[in-house]
């Protein structure tokens, strides 16, 4: 893999991480998300060569554009969803709080 390549995926695992709602419960949300991103893996590349044809036979949706516009809307809910997660993975508690 080149080093972008590494990254995003090491960003990928610091979101889901971040998106645990506490450390009681990581390994499932690991295990949740390592699921999720070999059913997008298997599914992926067959859905969207299969859009992209569609859209070469039928330039009339969206003048031909229909695979990359669906890509685009996919992006933005990424990027949306993304926004949405805590700035601190796990609410800290407070020494007082401990005894």
């Amino acid at each position: 893999m080149c080093p972008i390549e590494n990254m995003a995926f090491n960003v990928i695992f610091l979101y889901v991480q971040a998106s645990s709602p506490s450390q009681e419960t990581l390994g499932a949300t690991n295990g949740i998300a390592q699921t999720v991103a070999s059913i997008a893996r298997a599914i992926g590349p067959a859905a969207t060569t299969s859009l992209f044809a569609v859209t070469m036979q039928r330039p009339d949706i969206l003048g031909g554009s229909l695979v990359y516009t669906l890509l685009i809307i996919v992006t933005i809910g990424a990027v949306c969803a993304s926004r949405r997660l805590p700035a601190e993975p796990w609410a800290r508690k407070k020494r007082a709080d401990l005894y």
